[in-house]
């Protein structure tokens, strides 16, 4: 299991070195390598991880502005836009989840780097997409028009015959829940900057939004009236759902999944959050059940059979080891790699809680299956080298964790056996470094609480009793200790 993991990490990267020429390309191979905006919008935050993106995707994002221009706000499905008006005759300008690469991806570059002028570079492209969804419909909160791409190549498709790549959600349900991310991540980029004015307008937006979302795709029965798992995933990670309607949602989810044998049918778009969404909301076995598979459909049966990139499609190569005879296929494409970023964060534990990485969570979920004892990762943040290293051998873990000077770091500590004895021990050793211990379930960001979690902006995951949670400063820190 551990070889196999080794080689998935390194199809995403060499998937990303493949086709990060200039422009994010969708692959390198076929007659495209055309920079398809969806790819790039839910691949960012591992490519960021991987290496460093800043200039690049800075570069591409002036590119992105200046095409959307062109037409009213709508964000080209390829930049540089060599597609317009061929798709569809001509009434197909843009889509959800391709578009919402011209706020996604400024916001994660903001994150991850602490560049406001990414953000003062962008806004003006970032306001003008979500004021275009505003426009599209009767309805400005609810975007339930246009040709869409949705769930594009999910498992689940209701329609039989040659090549279905349109999966089972509604098209609409997916619109208005990226019309409500990108709507408040406007907002919080509009706060960042100080623009007040359009913060309250945006943010009363959102909320307007979410409301619809509601209303609209929520049956008697709260619940969702596309009930699939790309649309139950999306629906929690956006936060678009509370109370009842939140819990109908994860149990549907995590039953959905359970029917189908421990597999998921998701795509482009439902794909990057799943296993995080299970996590978040108490089903971490699970996340790494999907992880872990090695049959069709799964991350590793790719690596089972051969691949040393990321395919487009989960079974690319078919069971046989023959080409999947369907004329869409690539052997090299990214999208699907994006679970990298859960990876990263969850495995590895090494999460954002400030802008640049000023604070940082060093939180890493362990598999209770045990395929997987030993993790070693490290980023190289604006504010230095963070580094986490842990290993379990039966009962016995440890843990050995850097933070860059002048930043701070959350550090929690998985299962301890003896809680009371593993704090004892660490004021001991950390006198002077362990700031101090807490396990406050709440943090503030840009002025605002959110549950304490996997990173400083929208989080779902609190800390359970079970974890020794500590606040440190810069410095080198060596844990071990006995699980329960």
């Amino acid at each position: 299991m551990a070889n196999l993991f080794l080689q998935f990490g390194k199809n995403i990267e060499w998937s990303l070195k493949a086709n990060f020429f200039d422009i994010p390309t969708d692959c390198p191979q076929r007659d495209e390598r055309l920079g398809w905006t969806g790819d790039a919008q839910i691949f960012a935050p591992t490519a960021s991880f991987l290496v460093n993106t800043q200039g690049f995707f800075k570069k591409w994002l002036k590119d992105v502005a200046l095409d959307q221009a062109d037409q009213g706000g709508a964000v080209p499905l390829v930049v540089p836009d060599v597609l317009k008006g061929m798709l569809s005759d001509g009434q197909m300008n843009t889509t959800t989840g391709w578009g919402d690469v011209a706020t996604f991806v400024p916001w994660t570059l903001y994150k991850i780097y602490d560049d406001k002028e990414i953000l003062v570079n962008q806004y003006d492209s970032m306001k003008s997409w979500v004021d275009y969804m505003m426009s599209r419909g009767d309805n400005p909160y609810l975007w339930d028009t246009d040709i869409q791409l949705g769930d594009w190549l999910a498992l689940d498709s209701p329609h039989k015959g040659a090549d279905p790549v349109f999966g089972a959600t509604s098209t609409a349900l997916v619109a208005t829940a990226f019309f409500a991310e990108s709507t408040r991540v406007l907002a919080s980029a509009a706060k960042v900057l100080g623009n007040m004015s359009d913060y309250l307008f945006y943010h009363s937006a959102y909320e307007k939004i979410v409301e619809a979302f509601q209303s609209h795709f929520l049956d008697a029965n709260y619940t969702l009236v596309s009930n699939t798992q790309t649309a139950n995933t999306l629906a929690l990670k956006f936060n678009l759902l509370d109370g009842q309607a939140k819990q109908v949602a994860i149990q549907n989810l995590v039953n959905m999944i359970y029917n189908n044998n421990d597999h998921i049918v998701t795509g482009f778009l439902g794909t990057p959050y799943v296993c995080e969404v299970l996590a978040d909301n108490g089903y971490q076995d699970l996340a790494f059940k999907l992880l872990f598979n090695e049959d069709y459909p799964s991350w590793l049966y790719q690596v089972n059979h051969d691949g040393t990139t990321i395919w487009e499609r989960w079974n690319s190569v078919m069971d046989d080891y023959t080409m999947n005879p369907d004329g869409m296929n690539s052997l090299n494409h990214y999208a699907y790699g994006a679970i990298g970023n859960f990876l990263y964060r969850y495995l590895g534990g090494i999460r954002l809680r400030k802008p640049g990485y000023k604070e940082s969570i060093i939180y890493p979920v362990l598999p209770k299956n045990n395929k997987v004892n030993h993790v070693a990762i490290q980023f190289n943040s604006e504010n230095g080298l963070i580094q986490n290293t842990w290993t379990r051998k039966g009962y016995q873990f440890q843990m050995d964790t850097i933070v860059p000077d002048n930043t701070e770091a959350i550090i929690v500590l998985p299962t301890p056996a003896d809680k009371k004895d593993l704090l004892n021990k660490l004021q001991m050793k950390y006198p002077k470094m362990i700031v101090g211990l807490t396990d406050k379930s709440t943090t503030e960001f840009m002025g605002e609480k959110y549950p304490l979690g996997p990173d400083s902006e929208r989080s779902l995951t609190v800390f359970g009793a079970d974890a020794v949670v500590i606040t440190v400063t810069g410095g080198t820190y060596n844990f071990e200790y006995q699980l329960g």
